[in-house]
């Protein structure tokens, strides 16, 4: 999510269809890079609970 330099509902929209799809396959959807502006967009919706945020460090 790091090349994403202003989220707005867009990205929000985006990331919740992945959500979904990913919830329809049974696996789950982690975020890595997601930036503070994204997090705080994704709790204002009451998105934040349906995406897992990845430790950068972890390996893909």
């Amino acid at each position: 999510m790091r090349g994403l330099e202003r989220p707005d509902l867009v990205a929000v929209n985006a990331l919740a269809r992945l959500q979904l799809t990913a919830r329809r396959r049974a696996v789950r959807l982690r975020v890595r890079g997601a930036g503070r502006e994204l997090r705080l967009l994704l709790d204002l919706v009451g998105l934040a609970e349906l995406v897992g945020y990845a430790d950068p460090d972890d390996d893909p």
